[in-house]
């Protein structure tokens, strides 16, 4: 964990989530746990990995995120491209390097938390997100 004089104080603290995907990341910015203060997708080059890179960087400059959270696609064994397990750790390291915690986490474990709500597919965890954001319901 970064000692608080590390880096930029914000009025509240901010958490940035990433979804990572072959040439992309969809993105969610926190502003507390019910209120989202930005959402969408960046899309890079397949060619280019440093261009999402570049998207993220531009992300941590505008809000200036605490805490950066993203799936673990190294661990986790997730399945996904030896590309993304890359991008993951160049991401990981991006981050530390700016002083933003990063709390990577498992598939398997977002998806052991939404079972105790009835969410089993990810549609249904969907479902259960937009019911607690409902700025993202017309997203379903």
């Amino acid at each position: 964990m970064c000692p608080s004089s590390a880096r930029p104080q914000t009025l509240t603290p901010r958490i940035l989530a990433i979804d990572l995907m072959s040439n992309a990341f969809g993105y969610v910015v926190f502003e507390n746990p019910h209120k989202l203060a930005d959402w969408g997708v960046k899309e890079g080059k397949k060619s280019n990995p440093g261009h999402l890179l570049k998207h993220l960087d531009e992300l941590i400059k505008l809000y200036r995120p605490q805490t950066l959270v993203l799936e673990d696609v190294v661990l986790s064994k997730a399945r996904r491209s030896a590309r993304n397990a890359t991008l993951f750790t160049q991401i990981r390291a991006h981050a530390i390097g700016k002083g933003i915690t990063v709390c990577p986490i498992a598939w398997t474990d977002v998806r052991q938390h939404f079972v105790r709500y009835g969410g089993y597919t990810k549609y249904e965890i969907a479902r259960l997100v937009a019911a607690a954001l409902p700025v993202l319901a017309f997203r379903l």
